[in-house]
């Protein structure tokens, strides 16, 4: 009986020692592709980056499969190419989805990403001269862009629609699992355009909105306008 409870005692102990052996040995080519800054350039399945070495390693150890992360190709926006009045929703680089519902609103801008304009009384030109945007209309607060690939760095112009009220202008950057990776922030004192910049070190921005707290007096908020978007 002794022998036997001795036996099982060293078979336990074998079994704890050689399956940690195991699970390096087979994620050792995860962690090597991962090392000396290569998780710098791999992604998970889903195409959004890793912030260091250890959560490269750590997803591969969880079974998780590596690829070259996709490679962004820097570009711009600042809507020039269309004309005033139409609603483009689809672009060569994502989309302009449906903006959400302001406060109190019953319906949202049309079931459109929103209204190409030209600068106006109520909006200032844009400060690279752009004189194109894209309005989210009266009674909507919030614009959603989506890129077809997630970026690492990216900039826009936004500014409330009304010059006379001080408004806070938010950009904020998703990964694809909806989770916040960066936001900020300005103030539009009434007459000027806000620059707002997110970078995500892991090159996983994969959608982001544009909201300004307008509020919404008497039910009725002016919504805002956006433009010159600069993402790589």
């Amino acid at each position: 009986m002794r022998k036997l409870i001795l036996a099982l005692f060293v078979a336990a102990a074998t079994a704890a020692i050689i399956a940690p052996l195991a699970l390096a040995g087979g994620n050792s080519d995860t962690a090597h592709a991962c090392q000396q800054g290569g998780w710098q350039n791999l992604a998970r399945q889903d195409g959004t980056g890793f912030d260091n070495q250890d959560e490269c390693v750590s997803y591969g150890a969880h079974g998780g499969r590596l690829i070259t992360k996709p490679k962004v190709t820097p570009g711009s926006e600042n809507f020039s190419a269309y004309d005033a009045g139409s609603q483009p929703t689809t672009f060569s680089w994502g989309t302009v989805d449906s903006a959400d519902y302001a406060p109190g609103a019953s319906t949202p801008n049309g079931g459109t990403g929103g209204s190409i304009l030209v600068s106006g009384p109520y909006f200032n030109a844009f400060s690279t001269g752009a004189t194109h945007f894209l309005f989210t209309g009266w009674n909507v607060n919030t614009a959603k862009v989506t890129f077809n690939n997630p970026v690492q760095d990216l900039q826009v112009e936004a500014m409330s629609n009304k010059t006379d009220i001080a408004t806070h202008l938010t950009l904020t950057g998703y990964d694809t699992s909806g989770h916040v990776v960066a936001v900020d922030s300005g103030l539009d004192a009434g007459y000027n355009t806000v620059p707002l910049h997110i970078h995500s070190s892991s090159a996983n921005i994969k959608y982001f909105t544009v909201s300004t707290d307008d509020p919404n007096n008497g039910g009725q908020s002016y919504g805002l306008g956006f433009s010159n978007i600069v993402w790589s």
